[in-house]
Order: structure tokens, then sequence, then C-alpha cells
């Protein structure tokens, strides 16, 4: 099964690439898929992630999406890390 994430503001800065297609089990959640991603990438995304978690916003379509959501086939997933400005 496949699933693209797109990566938006630092967090495509910490990844690397903008966006990324991965194979995942049947059933996985969207929390499993993102400590795969802590795993392939450096330690400033798995920083990123596990600090910044409980702010950062996933997005199914239009659709906000939690940790636990099970991830279907050929889903499209932006990962989004809330910033501030003035």
């Amino acid at each position: 099964m496949q699933v693209t994430l797109h990566f938006l503001a630092q967090i495509k800065r910490a990844a690397g690439v903008s966006r990324q297609t991965l194979e995942i089990p049947a059933g996985a959640t969207l929390r499993e898929i993102l400590e795969t991603l802590a795993q392939q990438h450096g330690p400033e995304f798995h920083s990123l992630l596990t600090t910044a978690s409980p702010s950062l916003l996933f997005f199914q379509g239009e659709l906000r999406v939690g940790l636990d959501h099970a991830v279907m086939q050929d889903a499209q997933i932006d990962v989004v890390a809330p910033m501030a400005g003035g």
C-alpha cells in the first residue's frame, strides 16, 4: 500500500524534500508512518517531529486528521507546522 506525504515550511526544510511516497502496511496509522519517517531522515527532522508533534497539523485532502488516523491506499497527507508571523 502506498501513501504520499507533502511536507511544508520547516518540515520540508528538515526532510530535505517536499514530498515522499512510502510503502506502508494496510491499516498503518499516521503515527506509525511518522515513526518510520523519523528513522529515515536526519536528526533535525526527528527532533522536529518529536518536539513539535503536538502542534503539527495533518490533512488528508481538506480533512484534518490525527495521529491515530488509519491511512488508506494512495492517500496524500499534508504535514504542516503552524507558523506565527506579524
